[in-house]
């Protein structure tokens, strides 16, 4: 439950704002765990009239709460190594993805434990209202609390162990495939049909040399686990995970049945150092 009626000082606010819609999560710091998420399907609508949905929804503002986390989740980015990274010249890594400085402000997060510069595009609009807003709002791209929470996952299963993680979104997914703590493949495919999101998924597999009969397959997102898209990639990839909650997070009874990959982003946010 929204903690309206509550001293929000207290509670950490975290947005993940994207074409499709924006979702919510919040966070009790003294309670040490998550109270409340909510996603809103209200597509285009930009970043401010977002927080206004949500300033007017819970009687609430930002300005209220200890902090307030914004993801951009948007295809505008690309990832480049931290040796190769020219911060000077990081307009030009996303110009080779055909984006340029008119379709808006490229920021830059750093992946420390990664070894990863995540280089993105933010709308002018979205940018000045989170540079101008409140001491207590910061903003990173989506993509790089996934990436940073995937390797930190990865590593923890042991050493020099690959996976391929599958975060599905409304007709498209990223593909993150890891080695340990070492990035092998990340990107997004756009698809239609089940066999069109089988098709990207094998390639990719058969492109890094993977084995479909042993890697596993880790899939997180808005995705059931009795998908027709998980009975489909079942018969060609044997070991098929659902991400699973971490003991570091915790939730209140209310938000206990809800599936924790739905909102693996927001909630690994919480953890995640950038």
């Amino acid at each position: 439950m929204f903690p309206e009626n509550q001293n929000l000082n207290n509670h950490v606010l975290t947005i993940r704002h994207s074409l499709d819609g924006f979702s919510f999560a919040v966070f009790d710091l003294e309670s040490n765990r998550f109270i409340f998420v909510k996603d809103v399907c209200e597509p285009n609508l930009p970043l401010p009239y977002a927080i206004k949905w949500i300033e007017s929804h819970y009687n609430c503002s930002l300005s209220d709460f200890n902090k307030v986390t914004v993801l951009f989740d948007n295809e505008k980015h690309t990832v480049v190594p931290s040796s190769l990274f020219n911060l000077s010249a990081k307009d030009k890594y996303l110009e080779l993805l055909g984006i340029s400085e008119q379709d808006g402000v490229v920021c830059n997060d750093v992946l420390y434990h990664a070894e990863l510069n995540n280089v993105f595009s933010v709308a002018r609009d979205d940018f000045d209202f989170v540079s101008q807003t409140q001491h207590n709002m910061s903003y990173h791209h989506a993509s790089s609390v996934l990436l940073t929470s995937i390797i930190s996952d990865n590593v923890a299963r042991g050493v020099n162990i690959q996976g391929v993680y599958l975060h599905i979104k409304e007709n498209k997914f990223d593909m993150t495939v890891v080695d340990g703590c070492n990035l092998l493949f990340n990107n997004t495919f756009k698809y239609k049909t089940k066999e069109d999101f089988l098709y990207f998924l094998l390639f990719a597999i058969d492109m890094l040399h993977l084995d479909a009969a042993t890697v596993p397959v880790f899939f997180l997102g808005m995705i059931e686990d009795k998908s027709q898209i998980v009975e489909l990639v079942s018969r060609y990839v044997r070991d098929i995970r659902f991400v699973r909650r971490d003991n570091a997070i915790a939730m209140s009874e209310e938000m206990e049945e809800t599936p924790f990959y739905y909102h693996y982003i927001l909630f690994k946010s919480i953890l995640c150092e950038l």
